[in-house]
């Protein structure tokens, strides 16, 4: 089957301040993205670990042995990534993992490049992918600098990782690599970092793919620059895979809503008045009522989450024409209203942290890595460990796809219940031919008495 897997990369620009940490991950889980990578996260090994647990993905990272630097790759836990090879830098500055995506191979490289390191580190990524990478492989994240002066940068000018950015074009017609936006917006400007101190925009996050991989790409696109200095790129492949399904829960801030509470009070006793007649059986009548209260309850989850997202899309649609305004004629008026719309927009993003730590109790989390083993931590390692990537089957062949791994355990299972049946048939056989055996052994016994 094939799954249309979004892959994002920001500069988040530090990841210390737990509340900064939840609006981050909200972003990325609004934007959809399966694949993150993320650049300056400014944790140490054991806070990276913490992603884990409130991202709902598989984290690997590299840390600076301060609290600087720092790149991490999160994996989303619906998606059945197997690791097969993990290189780290011990500086922070890029992480490479490569594995398989069920059957399909691929390789991703973070990087995050500081302004103040020259051409090395760059010719050491071009180097790594060249002899480590497997199939469908993504360089990204903040490389700091400009493949292009004329289009990436809003004023024209020289960027100083100048020899960084001439290493990277010799690799485009050397090794085949391509810069995935470029190639998709060719004549277009558009910008991923703004400086205040400079009043100026760039272009400086990028993904590289090999030529040979572009087909997979379906789109790519630049963000809003909000929650941090740099926007959100990302872009979306077609791959050979199988997502995963979530299980839906009761986001229990509900039951604090007066409206939502009426209109269940109104459900239920419509609900009863109709089907508890005395002529359905009362085990029925419950479970009747829990679907449709897991109906209603749904319907009106989406009503509410629509309504907050028209407004906030509002917000965020505003926000884009104010800094597009602002890329074209630099004004401080306009530049006020920018940050007035992100405030509300930070506001209307605390409101549903503050549902999130409610509904997922993260709020223990916080504590550390030296806190309580939560139960909900616990449940989701231990369902990760339970989950099967692959099986052979009974003829020795291995099976990686879900859906064949579960048609598998079908016929095991199948074979194995028939097998049971087969055998209390033969049980109940013997045990009749045995009472009837005996009764003709104590007739015979009798009649050699007589």
């Amino acid at each position: 089957m094939m799954t249309d897997i979004k892959v994002i990369s920001l500069n988040v620009n530090g990841l210390n301040n737990p509340i900064k940490r939840k609006k981050i991950l909200l972003k990325l889980k609004r934007e959809g993205g399966y694949i993150i990578f993320l650049q300056e996260t400014h944790l140490s090994k054991e806070e990276h670990q913490k992603l884990e647990r409130i991202a709902d993905a598989v984290v690997f990272s590299s840390s600076h042995s301060s609290a600087r630097r720092g790149v991490a790759i999160l994996v989303r836990n619906n998606i059945p990534f197997q690791v097969g090879k993990l290189l780290a830098d011990k500086d922070g500055r890029y992480i490479l993992v490569e594995g398989k995506i069920e059957e399909t191979e691929i390789t991703l490289l973070n990087i995050h490049n500081p302004p103040e390191q020259g051409p090395e580190l760059m010719a050491k990524m071009i180097a790594l992918i060249t002899s480590e990478a497997k199939g469908t492989t993504i360089m990204g994240g903040d490389l700091n600098l400009i493949m292009d002066p004329k289009l990436d940068c809003q004023y024209n000018v020289k960027h100083k990782a100048e020899k960084t950015s001439a290493l990277l074009k010799r690799a485009e017609a050397e090794i085949g690599i391509i810069d995935v936006w470029r190639k998709i917006h060719p004549n277009e400007r558009d910008y991923t970092y703004y400086s205040k101190a400079h009043n100026k925009y760039s272009r400086l996050d990028y993904f590289f793919m090999f030529k040979s991989d572009l087909e997979k790409v379906k789109q790519s696109s630049i963000g809003k620059i909000d929650i941090s200095d740099h926007a959100i790129i990302s872009m979306e492949l077609t791959l050979a895979i199988e997502k995963g399904v979530s299980t839906w829960r009761l986001n229990s801030s509900l039951l604090n809503d007066i409206e939502f509470k009426k209109r269940m009070a109104t459900t239920i006793k419509q609900y009863i008045e109709i089907n508890d007649n005395g002529e359905v059986s009362p085990l029925m009548v419950w479970k009747g009522a829990k679907a449709v209260i897991r109906g209603e309850i749904i319907a009106f989850s989406s009503f509410k989450r629509k309504q907050r997202e028209k407004e906030r899309n509002n917000l965020v649609n505003k926000l884009t024409i104010l800094q597009e305004e602002h890329k074209n004629r630099s004004s401080k008026q306009i530049l006020d209203e920018i940050d007035e719309i992100k405030k509300r927009i930070d506001y209307l993003d605390m409101e549903k942290i503050e549902r999130e730590l409610t509904f997922a109790k993260q709020n223990y989390y916080d504590s550390g890595p030296r806190a309580q083993k939560l139960l909900a931590w616990r449940l989701r390692r231990q369902n990760n460990k339970a989950s099967i990537f692959k099986i052979k089957d009974r003829t020795g062949n291995m099976l990686i796809k879900r859906s064949e791994i579960a048609k598998e355990f079908v016929k095991y299972y199948q074979k194995l219940y028939a097998l049971e049946i087969q055998e209390n048939r033969m049980e109940k056989n013997l045990k009749v031919f045995g009472i009837y055996h005996s009764a003709r052994s104590n007739g015979r016994s009798k009649q050699s008495s007589n």
